[in-house]
């Protein structure tokens, strides 16, 4: 994608705008001289709950800022099994600079200059990480010498102490820095953060070479999505080594998070009273919120997303002033019935999973979202669906056509609500004498009553029974 049309193609929530002046923001700012010592490059974070676009505003962000600017894309939930998040960084800051014009001799010598010393910084790291995980082993050892022991009676005591000796003993034999002297350790120790600050002198070099190069501006960049969704251990190892090792003026890293998320994911290794909040705030310089987006939009996209089969979800032709009676999509229509219960986005993601879910077990038949999405959401809100419903339905109504009257009836969301229930709650419909009531609403639900046979459970008659069994089924996902 180099083309601007290509980058933004599919932008219905009017994102490219938006990218442009957070681009022009971040190159004012990031290029800025700090006013902290301990602080020289510049942190951005795009902070949106689950279902707002993220991850796709951030890629095309990514790209759009690529076409003057080096750009290093990082999944993080993706890199969060290798557990070397400096390994990781290294290798997209070198792919960054993989286009023609970003590839001068001059600054291919930097980059790799930089590329090697992050390689002994990242060696002295895991060798940090296996000295840390002694105490670990030991115990484990530990642990598993005295499931090996078995019940013991009044020698246990003893045995569990031999047994732990023995452990501790083997593991100090088998690691080296149990004969190290302390002299040796402080050369170790001077010898890591020698090589951690050749690695920013080698990044600053790499920062110089980008700002005399023709067709390259500062700053450097490098966007890391998905942070909320690591182990806490790696978000954390990641946040730190950002802040160690890459902060230098002239880079500028964009995180992209739901930040209340990531507040609860990093205090998870600190216990409850961690104050998440102020943790992040050592990392981040400025944070950025997405625009909000209208709610029957997410639900649209999020259909469309998932694939789900429109031409299953089943409703009349709504009546609108200016449009006359029209289809809409059902995600609008979705967003209306929630917007009426009060419900916002954050729940978009359950009532789609439930109605996905009722899709999946009705196995091709149609469903009626007049009746199925309200009890939905009565059950999303905990209310008996008998006292479920929101009296601000009214600025729309539903275009019932009769099949014995010319006309057409127009009907409130409350009043077609109303009915349906009635109707849904009949133990035998009795077609005849519903028609002589010229009743265009009964009239569309028999109908719809009439392909669905009662014994299935797409028939309306059955949704709660439906929805019990989709009950059953529990998300894991933090969305939920």
């Amino acid at each position: 994608m180099s083309e601007e049309g290509d980058i933004w193609e599919g932008d219905k929530l009017q994102r490219k705008e938006e990218a442009k002046r957070l681009i022009g923001y971040l190159e004012t700012m990031a290029t800025r001289r700090s006013l902290r010592e301990d602080s020289h490059g510049f942190v951005l974070a795009v902070d949106a709950p689950y279902g707002r676009g993220k991850s796709w505003f951030l890629r095309r962000f990514a790209k759009e800022m690529g076409k003057n600017h080096p750009v290093a894309f990082v999944d993080a939930w993706t890199d969060d099994l290798q557990d070397e998040p400096l390994v990781a960084l290294a290798a997209t800051l070198r792919n960054a600079f993989d286009q023609p014009s970003h590839q001068s001799p001059e600054l291919k010598a930097r980059l790799a200059k930089f590329v090697d010393r992050a390689g002994k910084v990242a060696k002295i790291s895991a060798l940090g990480a296996s000295k840390r995980a002694l105490a670990y082993l030991i115990t484990e050892g530990a642990v598993e010498a005295i499931g090996a022991i078995g019940d013991v009676s009044e020698d246990g005591e003893k045995a569990i102490g031999k047994a732990t000796d023995e452990v501790i003993e083997k593991a100090i034999k088998q690691t080296p820095i149990a004969s190290v002297s302390m002299e040796a350790r402080i050369d170790e120790f001077n010898q890591a953060r020698t090589e951690v600050d050749n690695m920013k002198a080698a990044l600053r070099e790499l920062v110089a070479g980008v700002g005399e190069e023709k067709g390259l501006e500062l700053p450097i960049v490098i966007v890391i999505d998905e942070l909320d969704r690591c182990r806490p251990n790696y978000a954390i190892k990641l946040l730190e080594e950002i802040k160690h090792l890459f902060d230098v003026e002239g880079v500028a890293f964009v995180l992209g998070m739901h930040a209340g998320a990531l507040r609860h994911s990093v205090a998870v290794p600190y216990g409850v009273n961690f104050d998440g909040a102020a943790y992040l705030g050592r990392f981040v310089n400025q944070r950025y919120m997405l625009k909000d987006v209208p709610l029957h939009r997410i639900l649209h996209d999020l259909i469309e997303e998932r694939g789900l089969p429109i031409d299953r979800l089943r409703a009349p032709q709504v009546y609108q002033d200016e449009r006359g009676a029209v289809e809409i999509h059902p995600g609008y229509l979705i967003g209306y019935y929630m917007h009426a219960a009060g419900l916002g986005p954050r729940h978009a993601f359950p009532v789609v999973d439930r109605l996905e879910n009722c899709l999946a077990l009705t196995q091709g038949a149609p469903l009626m979202l007049p009746l199925l999405i309200p009890m939905i959401l009565a059950d999303q809100q905990g209310e008996p669906f008998e006292n479920w419903g929101p009296q601000r339905l009214q600025s729309w109504q539903f275009v019932f056509f009769s099949n014995y009257d010319p006309g057409s009836g127009h009907v409130t969301f409350d009043e077609a609500l109303s009915r349906l229930k009635k109707y849904a709650n009949i133990a035998e419909i009795n077609r005849s004498s519903i028609m002589k009531q010229e009743d265009p609403v009964g009239d569309y639900f028999i109908d719809f009553c009439r392909i669905e046979p009662r014994n299935l459970l797409s028939n309306p008659s059955n949704y709660e029974e439906l929805l019990s069994l989709v009950g059953r089924f529990k998300s894991i996902s933090p969305a939920s």
